[in-house]
């Protein structure tokens, strides 16, 4: 018997189609047939998407937060409470130990110590802690060196992506100094993602100064500070000015659990980021194909199962060039 109500809300069946869903894409060998459905569902409304979004937010705040029932079919989350299906838990506190056991199980925590240089391999997690405490945890295909003096603590990502948990010490400034501008914080938590063609900083907990510019230039003369709080995001593009925006900071750091999800973004920026993930490198050719904009999931591990699907929802072909890379180009 379902655990439903005779007459379920709109929200609950969503819900219930969602971790549906989120099944569907864990099991061994997805046909491409499947995920391209999932992406059209995704497509269909907004409103799906969100509840995908829910089921995805719920159990990777499961991993750190104690659930505390409130009435029956309803549980309280850390201050965030939301309808649930009694089944879709059970599955989902499996779905949490099947899909992040093996993802943390690439991840190694190390301590580092200043002037230590650090890079992740494509597809693998690093956590590490740095001098001062702070810990960061490093994407795929990232790199970043540590300098540390009595007036400044200074990490400059030289690409990929990472997520700082600040330690606060007043008076002593964490700096992330990217290619395209640096990020200031005292005590807080953030995330800085790079591309070829953004920067993307997004604050989790507190807030930021993001100043724009090449490390070589005087910033503070050249471009005014922009600042962020907790549930913001500024996108930085080359010769343009920052644009802020809100954003939930668990769909950003997804990537942590391994899961990307982007949020309107444009096809080359995500094609950049599932390279970092992807043991078959995935290059664009001709036309406007960069410039389309997704919005969905890529799961770690089904990469080809994504790729396949993408000329569903895009007026684009995938062709297989050799046994390492693969061309998205504009269909005909």
């Amino acid at each position: 018997m379902s655990p439903l109500k005779n007459n379920p809300s709109p929200h609950t069946e969503r819900l219930e189609e969602a971790t549906e869903w989120w099944l569907r894409l864990r099991e061994p060998n997805v046909p491409p047939d499947v995920v391209a459905d999932w992406m059209l569902w995704c497509e269909a409304a907004a409103e799906n998407r969100e509840a995908f979004a829910s089921i995805q937010s719920l159990w990777h705040q499961a991993k750190s937060a104690p659930l505390e029932p409130v009435s029956r079919g309803r549980l309280r989350f850390d201050g965030w409470s939301r309808r649930v299906l009694p089944w879709a838990i059970a599955a989902g506190a499996a779905i949490a130990v099947s899909v992040s056991v093996p993802w943390l199980q690439q991840r190694v925590s190390m301590h580092t110590g200043n002037g230590a240089a650090i890079a992740t391999r494509v597809g693998i997690n690093r956590e590490i802690v740095l001098p001062d405490g702070s810990q960061a945890t490093l994407g795929g295909a990232t790199a970043l060196t540590i300098s540390y003096t009595t007036e400044r603590r200074t990490v400059s990502l030289n690409s990929g992506e990472a997520f700082f948990e600040v330690r606060s010490e007043p008076g002593r400034p964490f700096i992330v100094q990217t290619p395209s501008g640096r990020v200031a914080a005292v005590g807080t938590a953030f995330n800085v993602r790079i591309d070829d063609h953004a920067l993307r900083v997004t604050v989790s907990h507190g807030s930021v100064e993001i100043v724009t510019g090449a490390p070589a230039t005087n910033l503070a003369e050249r471009n005014p500070p922009v600042w962020l709080r907790a549930g913001q995001q500024a996108v930085l593009r080359p010769n343009d000015a920052p644009v802020t925006s809100a954003i939930d900071p668990h769909v950003v750091t997804a990537w942590t659990t391994g899961t990307l999800k982007f949020i309107d973004e444009p096809l080359v920026s995500v094609i950049a980021a599932v390279n970092r993930y992807s043991p078959t490198r995935i290059e664009i050719r001709g036309g406007d194909v960069g410039n389309l904009r997704y919005t969905g999931t890529v799961v770690s591990g089904r990469v080809e199962e994504w790729l396949a699907a993408l000329p569903n929802a895009f007026p684009i072909e995938v062709v297989s060039q050799d046994s390492d890379r693969v061309i998205l180009r504009p269909r005909g």
